[in-house]
This record gives structure tokens, C-alpha cells and sequence, in this order.
């Protein structure tokens, strides 16, 4: 009946004109074709009066009311003050943990804050105006502090934000219009950070699809666009972590291009950490271009198809030592002791190196840690090479016998470095950043413990192990986990698939390659 609370669903304004109310949504056409305002769908207040004479008796709300709006989840304006307040709460406490103190902000970079800080200042700009930016932060905060207080009920609830950002970023991406969103790039990266602070099965694959996403959203983008602030700070992230993912599934990036290593750049002067990420972006198409030789070992044309890798790699090795000698150069007052390196002689210089650099500034430390991981991914791919192919100009020879000794020596170095990355002060994401380096020595020691290579070189095994056991014990080491057996090292999300993928390879090799006194096979590293 109309007007009648419990029976007629009908907007206000039919029901107390006693009109019949076509229940169009968000307004009857009714009210609108009778120049009414419509007063929405909402049950109306009811007065009861309980003096005896007016018991029973009602009396309906003489104001119509507006109509209820759908309130969005990033609008905190719109939220309970309470909820607003523990969501901030919680994001800042995320970033207290993740980012640097404020005492290391100045040894993070040259000029004010490092990119990871701008990066997220410009992602808490814009989390205000994106719902699914806005879930993806809070699931990366609510699970990272759970797992850390271990709160089950914290974690819960990190899952779930994640299940909603992650439903919200598929929208996005299948509509054309919003893939150029630029939300849709920092919750890829934020849903990443996820599964590297996350210890699933799944996390490593997981983390791949997310970078890889991320990737494909840069690319969609002229490479000149992300030279502007905000969107530089983000290509950074994406750059470096798909660089990681090109190594891990072994394909070349089009971030190795001309264009993608100069223009995002535009009006900008390059870090050494930037510099040599030039180079570092290269190395996922020489490792593509290894694995060919792997499928066409019958190939008439394979002695030329080697003879260009072999020139390949030398001319990758020329770029890291180009890029270790103008290093050198540009921070000469700093480094006027290690001119030599790496001489015998200077070694006790060499060993103070991760100190110096790092009380001077932690940017050029953990540039130089990436200029040794670079070289350990380059030597441990030469190495089989030249086994299945021997150099015959006595100018190679040379080079090659010292593989192993400069893979040693680089491996010591990046474990004497990572401590400083692991103080409270310098944040999880130094912590983070450290990873890759570290998990391209975790590879050394593992196969060094190989048996068809321990017995030749335990001393150093033992030196690199002992560097290892130390780094474990050490709070801030966040990126060791053990597996229920005590046995497994983790370095990343990535590495949980890396075994599969060496696996292959090395075992197409494996009785060429176990001559090599380094290495049995192509690297697969995180």
C-alpha cells in the first residue's frame, strides 16, 4: 500500500504525495516529470508517540531526505574519524620501517632525497584520489606489520586488501582508456613490494607477473614522460626490478634501448647508481643469447654465433670496468688509495672500501655492490663458455684464468657491504635493495658446495660461508629465511623458481661443464 512504512518501497516523495513510485534508481521519473525533487529510497524517520491518548500513532518526516550517495573507499573524508585514523596509523607506521631515518636521508643521495623516499611521497599524494592505489598500500602495510607482530588477524586482513586491489587493477587493465593511469603503475609496484615481503609458495611467480605488468604499463608510455617528477621516481623501480625479472626468466628488456636508457633522463644528471643500470639492463640479452646455443648445437653456423657472444661479453666487461674507472675517477678524493685495485698490493685498501664509501655516502656503496653483481652474472657466464669453446687467441687466455679469482673478490666485497644496508637506520627498503647482490653470492656458495667443485676450492668456500653465517645473524638481515628443513637460503622472491630454470641447462652440460673450475652452467641468478 503507498505510504504505508513496511509495504510501499517508493520514494519519499511519492509516498507522501501518495503517488504510485515507478522505483527508479537514483531518482523516480515521477518526481522528475512533476518538478519535484525526489527524496530518495530511504526509510523515513517515524515518531512515536507514547502518551496514552497518541499510542500507536505515527507521524512521517515532514523534510524529504537526499539520497544516500555510495561512499568511496579512498575518500577519507567521507570515512568514520576513528578508521581514518587507524589507516594512517598504519601507513605511517609501514613507512617508518620501510624508508630510511631521517639521519641518513643526506648519505642516500646527492641532492635531497633518494628516489625510493620521493617515490613514496609521490605515492601517498595520490593514494587520497585512487581506491585501488589506496587498497594496494594498505595491504602491503597491514600484512608487513602483522607478519611482524605476528597478528593473525592483521595478516587476514592484508589478504583481503590484496584480493580487492588486486580485482581492481584487472579492471583497469582490461579497459584501454585506464591503462594509462598512472595509479594502475604504483599499484603494480605496491603489489610486488607485497610478495617480496611476503613467504608463500607462489610469492616468486606471483612477484614476476606483478613486474612484469609494471613493465608493460611503462612501455605503453613514451620513454620522455617519465622524466617528469612523480613519474621518474616510479620508471626507477619499475627499471631496476625488471631488469631482475629479464635476468630470472631469461629474456632480453626493451629498457636495454637507446631511448629507454637516455630520454626518461631528459633534463636530468644520472646517479652512479643510474649509470650502472645502463649497463646492468644489457645482460638479460646476453644470457637470452647463451640459452640459443643450448638449441642448436648442430647448427653449422654456431662457431659465428659464439664467436659474437664471446664479443658480446668482452664488450659488457669493457663496459664495467669503463664504469669502475670513471667511478673512481669522479670520487678520486675519496678513493686516491685504491687507484691500483685490484693489485695484490692494495688489497688492504680494497677490503676498507665498503666502509669508506659508505660513511661518504650508502648511494655509492650500493652502486658499487650492483658493479660486483653485474660482474659475477657476467664471469659465471663466461666461464662455461669458454669451456665448451676454449679461447685459441693467447690475448683470452689469460682473462678467463682469472674468473674464478675475480668472482671470489667480488663476492667478499658485496658480503662486506651488506652490514650497512642492514643497520635500523637505513630502513627495510636498503635492506630489500641489497638482495640481489647478496643473492648472486648465495648462487656462488651454492655451487661451490657442488661436489664436483668443493674439494677444489675450500678455502674460499669457507671465507664466503663464514661472511654468510655472519650476515644471518644480524637483525636487520631481512631477506634470510629458512625453510622447515633449516637448509634453504631465500634472497628473494625469485629465486624460489631460479633452481628449475639451472636445472635445464646444466644438465644439457653437465659433463663439459663440470670441467670448468667455476662454474656448470649458464647463470640463473636473482
Amino acid at each position: 500500500m503507498v505510504g504505508v512504512p513496511g509495504r510501499s518501497k517508493g520514494c519519499s516523495t511519492c509516498k507522501r504525495r501518495k503517488k504510485r513510485c515507478d522505483l527508479q534508481q537514483p531518482t523516480c521519473i515521477n518526481c522528475t516529470k512533476s518538478g519535484f525533487v525526489c527524496g530518495g529510497y530511504a526509510r523515513d524517520l517515524v515518531f512515536v508517540h507514547v502518551a496514552e491518548k497518541g499510542r500507536g500513532q505515527y507521524k512521517p518526516s515532514s523534510e524529504p531526505r537526499e539520497p544516500l550517495k555510495a561512499i568511496s573507499l579512498a575518500d577519507v573524508r567521507c570515512k568514520e574519524l576513528n578508521r581514518t585514523a587507524l589507516e594512517l596509523g598504519l601507513l605511517n607506521a609501514f613507512w617508518r620501517i620501510y624508508l630510511p631515518k631521517d639521519a641518513l636521508l643526506a648519505v642516500h643521495s646527492y641532492e635531497g632525497p633518494s628516489s625510493v623516499v620521493r617515490w613514496a611521497q609521490y605515492t601517498c599524494r595520490y593514494v587520497s584520489e585512487s581506491d585501488m592505489l589506496r587498497c594496494a598500500l594498505l595491504a602491503l602495510s597491514v600484512n608487513k606489520l602483522g607478519r611482524m607482530n605476528r597478528d593473525r588477524a592483521k595478516i587476514e586482513q592484508g589478504i583481503e586488501l590484496y584480493g580487492r586491489a588486486l580485482q581492481q587493477l584487472a579492471e583497469t587493465m582490461r579497459s584501454s582508456k585506464c591503462r594509462n593511469r598512472f595509479d594502475a603503475l604504483v599499484a603494480c609496484r605496491l603489489l610486488a613490494l607485497y610478495e617480496e615481503l611476503n613467504d608463500s609458495i607462489t610469492s616468486g611467480r606471483n612477484w614476476g607477473r606483478h613486474i612484469n605488468g609494471l613493465v608493460e604499463f611503462i612501455q605503453i608510455r613514451p620513454p620522455e614522460i617519465y622524466a617528469l617528477p612523480g613519474k621518474h621516481e616510479i620508471f626507477l623501480e619499475a627499471r631496476y626490478n625488471g631488469f631482475i625479472a629479464a635476468l630470472t626468466d631469461r629474456r632480453p628488456s626493451f629498457l636495454a634501448s637507446t631511448d629507454w636508457t637516455t630520454k626518461p633522463w631528459t633534463g636530468r644528471t644520472k646517479t652512479p647508481t643510474d649509470t650502472i643500470m645502463d649497463v646492468l639492463v644489457q645482460l638479460p640479452s646476453l644470457i637470452s643469447a647463451l640459452d640459443s646455443i643450448t638449441v642448436s648445437i648442430e647448427d653449422p653456423g654456431l662457431e659465428s654465433r659464439v664467436t659474437m657472444i664471446k664479443a658480446q661479453c668482452w664488450r659488457l666487461h669493457n663496459l664495467l670496468q669503463t664504469w669502475n674507472e670513471d667511478f673512481t675517477t669522479t670520487n678520486s678524493d675519496l678513493l686516491h688509495q685504491l687507484q691500483q685495485w685490484p693489485g695484490e698490493e692494495n688489497m688492504s685498501a680494497q677490503d676498507q672500501l665498503p666502509e669508506m664509501l659508505a660513511k661518504h655516502h650508502l648511494s655509492l656503496l650500493y652502486a658499487m655492490t650492483l658493479y660486483w653483481a653485474g660482474c659475477i652474472v657476467l664471469l659465471r657466464a663466461m666461464a662455461p663458455l669458454y669451456v665448451m669453446f676454449p679461447a685459441t687467441d693467447p690475448l683470452e687466455i689469460e682473462p678467463v684464468s682469472l674468473l674464478h679469482t675475480n668472482v671470489n673478490k667480488y663476492c667478499l666485497q658485496i658480503l662486506r657491504s651488506a652490514p650497512y644496508f642492514y643497520e635500523p637506520e637505513a630502513g627495510l627498503a636498503a635492506a630489500m635493495s641489497i638482495s640481489f647482490p647478496v643473492g648472486c653470492v648465495a648462487r656462488v656458495i651454492q655451487y661451490q658446495k657442488l661436489p664436483a667443485t668443493e674439494d677444489d676450492h675450500d678455502e674460499d668456500l669457507e671465507h664466503l660461508e663464514r661472511a654468510m653465517e655472519g650476515l644471518e645473524l644480524m637483525s636487520g638481515a631481512t631477506w634470510v629465511s629458512r625453510s622447515e628443513s633449516g637448509a634453504e637460503l631465500l634472497t628473494g622472491p625469485m629465486l624460489q623458481e631460479q633452481e628449475q630454470m639451472a636445472g635445464r641447462w646444466a644438465g644439457r652440460y653437465r659433463v663439459a661443464c663440470s670441467k670448468c673450475p667455476f662454474e656448470s652452467g649458464i647463470p640463473s641468478l636473482s
